[in-house]
């Protein structure tokens, strides 16, 4: 624990109790947790002791059968960042957790925040292909910006297939951010934890300078036609389909890369991405104002 050195620790099926809390405490940090009515379940979260923090409980999935928890924490950016922590009981209704998850997932992204929610949410992603209830929940939690970090078994055992019932859920859009994800080795339970990596403040860089496509030079049609005689060489009866669109997607924007390249912006339109409603008829208006105001004041001071 001392090396890992982790800033948060999220634990799922605590099995406390309010009134049966022994022996819980870490060095170094904070406890908080909600338990479950039944003998089954409950949340709990570590926080280093270094962190301020609130409570969030608004956030709280108002779900029978399901316990969750969640902080925030404030960055060096100001943006408040959400960390979260859900345990979903298996014999509870698939439907309404998802309904809860998708909507509490839509608020986030709503309002601004990025997030980590782990737990354990005993729903196998391993069979998404398979099952289209599983990967209509996938896809729902995708448009909200809510990626899972984890697509590797988290549970074994000898009476049934290796399964994927343990995540970490993101909406973090900066991949810099995410510095690693993975499973550990510990024989603690029949669950391997799993682990994310991040830098919890946004790194800036105030000396980058914004990037952005040169279309100056852009012909549609010939983009086309060069795309087309690219594309003609992917075989579409390819088995592995994902394979197929990644070879898609990088053709695309190789010779998107070709005909319309990156550049670097001037400093006139560095300045002007900090005044975006300031429009090139707006700034035409402006000179114009500002010859008239010109015009006026010398007038005065020759009378």
């Amino acid at each position: 624990m001392t090396e890992a050195n982790p800033t948060f620790i999220a634990i799922s099926e605590t099995k406390l109790k309010s009134n049966n809390i022994l022996n819980v405490d870490i060095p170094g940090f904070g406890f908080i947790h909600n338990p479950s009515q039944t003998n089954s379940g409950g949340v709990g979260l570590y926080v280093n002791s270094s962190l301020t923090y609130q409570p969030r409980n608004d956030l709280n999935l108002n779900n029978v059968g399901c316990e969750s928890l969640f902080i925030e924490i404030a960055t060096s950016s100001g943006k408040p960042f959400i960390i979260g922590v859900i345990y979903r009981h298996p014999t509870h209704a698939f439907q309404p957790f998802q309904d809860e998850f998708v909507k509490l997932a839509t608020h986030l992204q709503n309002n601004c925040y990025d997030y980590l929610i782990g737990g354990d949410y005993n729903i196998n992603l391993i069979k998404y292909r398979e099952n289209s209830n599983l990967s209509k929940y996938v896809d729902c939690l995708a448009n909200c910006g809510c990626i899972s970090l984890i697509n590797k078994p988290t549970r074994f055992s000898k009476n049934s297939k290796p399964s994927l019932l343990d995540n970490i859920c993101r909406n973090i859009c900066d991949e810099k951010r995410i510095i690693n994800t993975g499973i550990t080795m510990l024989d603690i339970s029949d669950r391997l934890p799993n682990f994310a990596n991040f830098n919890l403040h946004q790194q800036t860089d105030q000396n980058s300078k914004p990037i952005f496509r040169c279309i100056k030079h852009f012909d549609p049609t010939i983009f086309v036609s060069d795309l087309s005689l690219k594309i003609n060489n992917l075989d579409p009866e390819a088995d592995d389909v994902n394979k197929l669109s990644d070879e898609f997607v990088k053709i695309f924007n190789d010779t998107l890369d070709t005909h319309a390249p990156h550049r670097y912006a001037s400093r006139k339109e560095q300045r002007s991405f900090n005044k975006p409603w300031l429009t090139k008829g707006i700034s035409t208006s402006i000179a114009k104002k500002n010859a008239l105001n010109r015009k006026q004041v010398s007038y005065y001071f020759i009378c």
